[in-house]
């Protein structure tokens, strides 16, 4: 017979499943991430690692989403809206960072001067959209 905790437990387990994934996903690329990268000519690695990648950033993605119909339901559809709204906004501007990162791995690291201007003007333009349509969203 089990008690109540771990029946929340088991309960978290089974609902928050994307978070440890992601949190390994992370971890392992951050450990091996130079090596395994450092040579993709075989195609079955490739796809392994492109599955991988796309799998965990789309289990991440749905989590975000199932949080935020949470926090819809929860808070009423305004705050539910905008929390994702946020959510999604920031990873589109971390992944467009990252995509167009003309500095190396190391660059991440330091924004100022040696940011390329592309890259300044598009997290802007990002920025701006995202938050005027929040602006417009939130007005009264």
């Amino acid at each position: 017979m089990t008690t109540p905790r771990t029946q929340q437990l088991i309960f978290r387990l089974r609902t928050e499943w994307p978070l440890p994934v992601s949190i390994a996903t992370t971890a392992l690329f951050l450990v091996f991430g130079n090596r395994w990268l450092a040579d993709l000519s075989d195609p079955v690695w490739f796809a392994f690692l492109l599955g991988w990648l796309f799998a965990a950033i789309q289990v991440s993605a749905f989590a975000v989403v199932r949080h935020a119909e949470w926090l819809a339901v929860r808070l009423g559809e305004s705050f539910g809206t905008l929390v994702l709204t946020l959510s999604m906004s920031g990873m589109e501007m971390m992944a467009e960072h990252q995509s167009d990162d003309p500095g190396g791995p190391h660059h991440r690291l330091h924004y100022g001067q040696n940011d390329h201007p592309r890259t300044r003007c598009r997290r802007y333009d990002l920025a701006v959209i995202d938050l005027g349509g929040e602006h417009a969203y939130l007005r009264p």
